[in-house]
């Protein structure tokens, strides 16, 4: 059973995969964020609170692994 309040960041540079995950995560019942890149992800986190980040490894200018250090 999925707590209806966890909610979900995806990071990624590809539209179609962010649209694709939103889709499928919100219908499993978790609240999900999106950002195009890791600046607008640490924006994001900087105002809200978020359970668990899917975040895409190869990204410019911050990819996945320098983003998941600031986290």
């Amino acid at each position: 059973m999925v707590n209806l309040n966890s909610s979900v960041l995806v990071v990624d540079d590809e539209e179609n995969l962010l649209v694709l995950l939103d889709r499928v995560l919100s219908k499993e019942g978790y609240q999900v964020k999106t950002a195009i890149d890791g600046y607008q992800a640490l924006e994001f986190l900087d105002e809200n609170d978020i359970s668990v980040a899917l975040i895409d490894i190869r990204m410019y200018p911050i990819d996945g692994i320098d983003l998941l250090v600031e986290i």
